[in-house]
């Protein structure tokens, strides 16, 4: 379930799981263009950002863009394989959220195997900025729900992920209760997150956590 902000109310979506090159292209198309237009409109109200990198890099994570630069198509292409799985959440005929996962992964906690989240992403139109409402909340939780109940039931995995998360984004992820191991300087200097048992079951919605 999501909430769509309009309303408040919760709604339901769909989410498709696997490696899909048509829903990929959709997401590369539908995100592009509306990534496009709102730097366009970012460097219209800014137009010092042309010429100041440091001040571009701020208004971009003000706007959370974190992730402008990510090519969906050469994602689809890197990670592909056997130990990726990709999920998919759809509502409106358009791409809400997207989220790769990579296992096994050893935990930091007690070295069980858990997966790694190696990407997590909602829609451009989801997320928050100045002066702006997100149409739809929610999207990354339902994903990592989804991915949390695909690794206990599927992978026989305990509840438990980890990631290393961009800056605009680790408030998020602190807010939802992940340990904190710090900046990893052998991941481009990225925090480390990881969620217990505990945390990773009540996310999932599982039953009995630790």
């Amino acid at each position: 379930m999501i909430v769509c902000k309009s309303s408040g109310e919760n709604t339901d979506c769909i989410i498709e799981r696997g490696l899909r090159f048509d829903l990929t292209q959709t997401l590369q198309q539908q995100w592009g263009s509306y990534r496009g237009d709102l730097i366009n409109t970012l460097l219209t109200q800014n137009p010092e950002i042309s010429n100041d990198f440091a001040l571009a890099q701020k208004i971009m994570t003000e706007n959370s863009l974190g992730d402008w630069h990510w090519d969906w198509t050469k994602k689809m292409f890197n990670c592909n394989g056997p130990q990726y799985e990709w999920f998919y959440l759809l509502k409106e005929e358009k791409i809400q959220g997207v989220c790769i996962i990579y296992f096994p992964q050893n935990s930091k906690i007690d070295n069980q195997n858990i997966f790694y989240i190696d990407y997590l992403a909602s829609a451009y139109w989801n997320r928050k900025r100045p002066n702006y409402s997100p149409q739809y909340t929610g999207v990354g939780k339902e994903l990592i729900n989804q991915a949390i109940n695909y690794a206990c039931n599927f992978l026989g995995y305990r509840p438990g992920f980890c990631l290393h998360s961009l800056p605009d984004a680790e408030g998020f992820y602190s807010h939802l209760g992940m340990t904190d191991f710090g900046i990893d300087s052998s991941k481009e200097d990225l925090r480390y997150f990881e969620a217990s048992e505990k945390i990773a079951s009540a996310l999932g919605d599982i039953a009995d956590a630790a």
